[in-house]
C-alpha cells in the first residue's frame, strides 16, 4: 500500500534513534581499549581474546533478538518501536557500567569484570539497534522517503560520533614533563553524559516516529516453524550476503581506526588532541555529502556510486602510507577524502538493505524485516569483532607496553602507524569487490531496479516463485 510523505518531524526523530546508538557505541570504541590498557592495565593480548569472544556472542545474539521480535505480535505501540522506549535505560545503564574501576580490583577481576559487562552492553545493544534498523522499513513504502531516511539515518551517526571525540580529547591531561596521559575522572563523567544523552535521544526516537506500515504474514506459531526455511533463503540470497560483507567492512574499517587512532596521534603524531581532528575528517563528509548523495545516486546508481567509493577510500589509505606519515596535516586532508568514499555507502547502505528486502519478497514471498535486519546486523558485528581482535592484536604484534606511564620502541610507532591505514585500506578493497563482483541489484536508466538475484528472472503470472538463488525454499 502507499503511504503519506514522512514529515521531517519523523526523519529527524529516526535520524535521533541512530545518534542516540552511536553515542556509546564510539565511546566504547574509541575508548574501552584505552581503558583497560591505562587504567586497568590490562594486556592487550587479553583484550584480543576478550573482544573477539564478546562481540562473536553479540554477533549470534543478533538473529535469536530478530526472530524473536519477529515471532511476536505487534502491540498498540507497534512491532519495532515500544522496544526502543524499553530498552533505552538498560542500554545507558550497561555503558557506564563498562567504565566502572572498581577499587581493589585485582587485574584479574577487573578482566572478569569487563567480560560481563561487555557483553550485557552488547545485549541491550542488540535489543534497541536491530527494532531500530527495521522500523525504517515499516515507516513508509515510498522509495524516496526510504532514502532519505538512510541519509537521515546515516547523519544522526556522524554526529552521535562527535561527543565520543570530545570525551577521547577531555579525558587526557599534560603532565609536567609535557608527555599526556588519560585522566580517569574526567573520563568516567564523560561517559555519564554520553549515557544520559543517549537515553534521551532514545525517547524522542520512540515519541517522534510512527509505524504505518504491517505486514500480513502468517499466525506467529507457523513463522516460528519457519526460521529455518528463511534463514537459508537469506544466506543464498547473492544481494543479502554481497551487501552484508561489504557493511561487515566499513564497519570493521571504521571500528579499527577510532580504537587505533587514539594510540596513533598520541605516539607517532605526539598530539592526543588532533584525535578529534582526524575523527571529524572521518565523518564530516557526511555532514556535505548528505545533502547531494540523493541526485548522485539518480544520475549513478547506489552500486556504482558506492562501489568506487570504496576503491577511492582504499586506494587513498594507500597513499596515506607512503606519504601521509611525513606530516599531520597531509595525514588529515588524506582522511578527509577517504572519509568522502566510504561515506557514500554509510549514507546509503540502510536504503540498500531495503531494496533488497523488497526484492527477496518479490523472488520468494518471504518477509521478515527484524529477522533480515538482525543477520544483517550479525554481519556488522562480526566486522566489530574482526576490528576488535586485529585492534588489539595489532598492538601486541607491533610490542605495545601498557600503562600510563611506558614508553614505546621506535619500531612500535612505526609498525603503529603502518597498520592504521593498510590494514583499513584492505578493508575498503575487499568491500568494493564484494559490491562490485557480487551485488546483483543493477542499475537501469541512473535508478536502482530490484531484480531476481538469480540468473533467471522471477517467474510469469501463475507459475512457481523461485528463490534467490533459482532453488525452491
Amino acid at each position: 500500500m502507499d503511504t503519506p510523505k514522512l514529515k521531517f518531524k519523523e526523519k529527524v526523530g529516526y535520524a535521533f534513534g541512530d545518534a542516540a546508538c552511536m553515542l556509546v557505541l564510539a565511546t566504547t570504541s574509541a575508548l574501552l581499549q584505552k581503558f583497560y590498557t591505562d587504567i586497568l592495565h590490562i594486556a592487550p593480548a587479553v583484550i584480543m581474546v576478550m573482544f573477539l569472544i564478546v562481540r562473536i556472542f553479540h554477533a549470534v545474539v543478533d538473529p535469536v533478538w530478530g526472530r524473536f521480535i519477529d515471532t511476536r505480535k505487534p502491540s498498540e505501540r507497534g512491532r519495532y518501536r515500544k522496544w526502543i522506549l524499553f530498552m533505552a535505560l538498560p542500554l545507558s545503564v550497561s555503558t557506564l557500567l563498562m567504565f566502572i574501576k572498581i577499587p581493589g580490583f585485582s587485574v584479574t577481576g577487573y578482566i572478569v569484570y569487563g567480560y560481563i559487562t561487555y557483553a550485557l552492553f552488547g545485549v541491550f545493544f542488540t535489543a534497541i539497534n536491530t527494532p531500530y534498523g527495521s522500523l525504517a522499513t515499516v515507516m513508509t513504502t515510498d522509495l524516496e522517503d526510504r532514502s532519505m531516511l538512510s541519509i537521515f539515518r546515516s547523519a544522526g551517526a556522524g554526529i552521535g560520533n562527535v561527543p565520543a571525540m570530545l570525551v577521547a580529547i577531555m579525558c587526557y591531561v599534560t603532565l609536567q614533563d609535557g608527555t599526556s596521559q588519560m585522566n580517569y575522572t574526567r573520563l568516567i563523567i564523560g561517559v555519564i553524559v554520553i549515557s544520559a544523552s543517549c537515553l534521551l535521544l532514545s525517547i524522542f526516537c520512540y515519541l517522534w516516529t510512527n509505524e504505518r506500515i504491517v505486514h500480513h504474514n502468517e499466525d506467529t506459531a507457523h513463522k516460528k516453524g519457519r526460521t529455518k526455511e528463511i534463514v537459508v533463503s537469506l544466506f543464498k540470497s547473492k544481494s543479502f550476503v554481497s551487501l552484508s560483507i561489504a557493511a561487515m567492512i566499513i564497519v570493521g574499517s571504521q571500528m579499527f581506526a577510532q580504537a587505533y587512532y587514539v594510540y596513533l596521534f598520541e605516539y607517532y603524531f605526539e598530539s592526543p588532541s588532533l584525535y578529534m581532528i582526524a575523527m571529524i575528517c572521518t565523518y564530516l563528509p557526511v555532514v556535505i555529502l548528505v545533502t547531494i548523495t540523493k541526485k548522485l545516486v539518480v544520475i549513478f546508481g547506489k552500486k556504482l556510486l558506492c562501489t568506487a567509493g570504496l576503491f577511492v577510500a582504499g586506494f587513498l589509505n594507500v597513499l596515506m602510507y607512503f606519504v601521509g606519515g611525513y606530516h599531520v596535516a597531509i595525514f588529515l586532508v588524506l582522511c578527509f577524502f577517504a572519509g568522502v568514499g566510504a561515506t557514500f555507502l554509510l549514507l546509503q547502505v540502510w536504503a540498500m538493505l531495503g531494496d533488497v528486502i523488497d526484492n527477496h519478497e518479490k523472488a520468494t514471498g518471504i518477509r521478515e524485516d527484524g529477522t533480515t535486519y538482525s543477520f544483517f546486523s550479525f554481519a556488522r558485528k562480526l566486522g566489530m569483532a574482526i576490528a576488535g581482535f586485529f585492534s588489539a592484536a595489532a598492538l601486541a604484534w607491533i610490542g605495545y607496553k601498557v600503562g600510563a606511564d611506558a614508553v614505546q620502541e621506535k619500531s612500535t610507532i612505526d609498525g603503529m602507524y603502518a597498520m592504521a591505514v593498510l590494514i583499513p585500506a584492505g578493508l575498503y578493497f575487499v568491500g568494493a569487490v564484494a559490491l562490485l563482483f557480487f551485488y546483483p541489484v543493477l542499475d537501469k536508466g541512473g535508478n536502482d531496479t530490484a531484480i531476481s538475484d538469480s540468473s533467471e528472472t522471477l517467474a510469469e503470472s501463475g507459475e512457481q516463485i523461485e528463490s534467490d538463488n533459482s532453488a525452491e525454499i
